[in-house]
C-alpha cells in the first residue's frame, strides 16, 4: 500500500495507450503486477522501457523533422 501511495500522482506513462509487447501493462501476471503499477503509474520516467521508448520517438521525430 505505501508504494501506491509514493507512485499514484495524477499521471500515467503516456505509452500505455499505444505498448510495446514488452510493457507491464501488457503482461497480466504476478510477477509483473508491482512493476506495473511503478512503473506504468506517476513512476514512469524511471522505467527501463518508457526510457527506450522514448529515445527511439524522439530520434524518429528527429529524423522526420530534419532529414539527412
Amino acid at each position: 500500500m505505501e508504494m501506491l501511495k509514493q507512485t499514484i500522482n495524477g499521471r500515467m506513462c503516456p505509452f500505455i495507450k499505444d505498448p510495446d509487447s514488452d510493457c507491464y501493462c501488457t503482461k497480466l501476471d504476478s510477477r509483473y503486477t508491482e512493476a506495473m503499477i511503478l512503473f506504468c503509474s506517476g513512476a514512469y520516467e524511471r522505467c527501463s522501457i518508457y526510457k527506450r521508448k522514448s529515445a527511439s520517438s524522439k530520434l524518429s521525430e528527429d529524423t522526420t523533422q530534419n532529414p539527412i
